[in-house]
């Protein structure tokens, strides 16, 4: 047995001194171990032993135990045993150490050696930090963080973290305890903190962003939350963009408030082919209604409830179809593992266009309140100098009756007649003057008087019409005037075929 062993010896020794002529080989072997030695350089050889293997060349050593496995020397090492890998490099600047253990691996450079100064740190955690049992709480079961020492002080970014306990993913938070489902935030100049891009070209639904918040308790609920806070520039707390010829920027399904303001735009540089428009005798076609929406029959359109007011789109359609637009509701909806979409379509109305509408409306009835104003001052005007024309008329009647008394006196010897005087007889201003379509006629017709008329003729002197008059005394004829239109007319009290009295009167229409 030992001659196999020595001739196994001779041979490696031959084989050695054959590659290595300059050098001295020597070979030993022990109860424990066989070694062979290079004696040019002492530094150098290999050593097998029961506990593992050991190489030695220079500066460089290997070694394979139990436990580990090393490469490496001074300048450069790496070691492999039951708690991961580790990788250091000392010979580039900076100094780096790569590890991979059971938990995490992690990347370190320094500027001035492990534990200096200057330092980064990569580590990608593939469960939570700390001893593991199953009272052990997960915090993060998958992370990648960063951390700088930069003169002592280490600042910490945390990059990524995922809960499976929560089912939260964060990336760019500061804190491992973070309520959120999905966090992300960006630092630095022109930064997104979150862009989802869908660029399907496929017919069927997609989403860009789908937000939900739901669940049992009474707190409040924020499905999509936006916020935009800056000392200057322009800010939006949410922003939406859309084609309106194929789609809408923001539509919501449900109710809408603000507290703010909601402002149009209307700067001219925007618009063109302006011009003015009559909208009065439209305004009067329209037919605003009192409704209730029928939410039960379209439950998820989230129709408004109680007693509404407004137009029917049909109808305002008839008479301002740029007003009415078909829309379409298209709401997506969990349904099972899975997102369905209900699609209605109907009419919509556009209710701001209505203001400067009925502002032009109300601009030409001004007009016409105006001009019936002026032409009522002029009848008013026309009906005083009338009145003042009649009683110098009146003052000639009056003369008149007196010459045929004494006329009367003479002829009869002096001795007065049995007969009625019209002198009598008066007709009253009617009441109300102008009116619109009935006006009261007083007046006094003495006993004795045969026949009676009230005649209404117009400004020509044509009679229009004649009402008879049967009692006597004091007394008023109810004049419906439906059959007159606007302007001035006259009426006068007839006695026994002589006409004893006229007025003027104005009908307004």
């Amino acid at each position: 047995m030992k001659s196999k062993i020595f001739n196994a010896i001779f041979i490696l020794l031959l084989v050695g001194s054959v590659g290595q002529l300059p050098a001295q080989l020597s070979s030993k072997l022990t109860p424990s171990q066989l070694t062979f030695s290079d004696q040019g350089n002492l530094l150098s050889g290999l050593t097998m032993s029961i506990g593992g293997l050991n190489v030695q060349n220079g500066f460089n050593y290997s070694s394979i135990t139990d436990n580990s496995i090393s490469a490496g020397g001074d300048l450069q090492r790496t070691i492999s045993d039951g708690s991961g890998l580790t990788v250091r490099n000392y010979a580039a600047f900076p100094a780096s150490r790569s590890n991979l253990d059971l938990k995490e691996l992690t990347f370190i450079t320094s500027g001035s050696g492990l534990g200096g100064v200057d330092q980064e740190t990569w580590t990608f955690g593939i469960t939570d930090v700390g001893d593991f049992d199953n009272n052990d709480a997960v915090q993060s079961a998958l992370s990648l963080r960063y951390t700088r020492v930069i003169n002592d002080i280490a600042v910490f970014y945390p990059l990524l973290f995922v809960n499976p306990e929560e089912g939260n993913m964060g990336m760019g938070t500061y804190t491992e305890d973070f309520n959120a489902q999905l966090y992300v935030q960006e630092f630095g100049q022109d930064q997104i903190a979150i862009s989802g891009n869908n660029t399907s070209s496929s017919n069927q639904q997609r989403w860009g962003l789908y937000g939900i918040c739901q669940g049992s308790g009474t707190g409040i609920r924020y499905g999509v939350v936006g916020q935009a806070f800056t000392t200057s520039g322009t800010r939006y707390g949410v922003l939406g963009t859309a084609d309106p010829d194929f789609g809408y920027a923001v539509y919501a399904s449900g109710d809408m408030a603000y507290t703010g303001t909601l402002t149009d735009v209307s700067d001219r540089k925007l618009k063109k082919n302006i011009s003015e428009f009559s909208a009065l005798e439209k305004i009067m076609r329209l037919r605003p209604k009192t409704y209730e929406m029928r939410r039960e029959e379209f439950k998820r359109m989230h129709l408004a409830g109680g007693k509404r007011f407004g137009f029917i789109a049909q109808e305002l359609q008839e008479v301002f179809p740029e007003l009415v637009s078909e829309q379409v509701h298209a709401e997506p909806y969990p349904d099972g593992d899975s997102l369905s979409v209900e699609q209605i379509d109907y009419l919509g109305v556009e209710y701001v266009p209505m203001i400067p509408i009925l502002t032009r409306a109300m601009q030409e009835q001004q007009v016409q309140i105006e001009d019936q104003e002026e032409t009522l001052a002029r009848l008013e005007r026309d009906n005083e100098q009338l009145q003042r024309e009649n009683r110098v008329l009146q003052d000639r009647l009056d003369q008149l009756e007196e010459l045929v008394k004494q006329i009367q006196q003479q002829t009869s010897g002096g001795e007065p007649t049995n007969t009625v005087s019209v002198s009598d007889a008066r007709l009253e201003q009617n009441q109300p003057n102008p009116f619109g379509t009935s006006t009261s006629i007083p007046y006094f017709i003495p006993e004795g008087i045969q026949s009676a008329q009230l005649e209404i003729s117009d400004a020509q002197g044509r009679v229009l019409k004649s009402v008879n008059i049967s009692a006597r005394g004091a007394g008023k004829t109810i004049l419906e005037t439906e059959f007159l239109s606007g302007g001035v007319y006259f009426y006068s009290l007839v006695l026994d075929g002589k006409a004893v009295d006229t007025k003027k009167m104005i009908s307004v229409r």
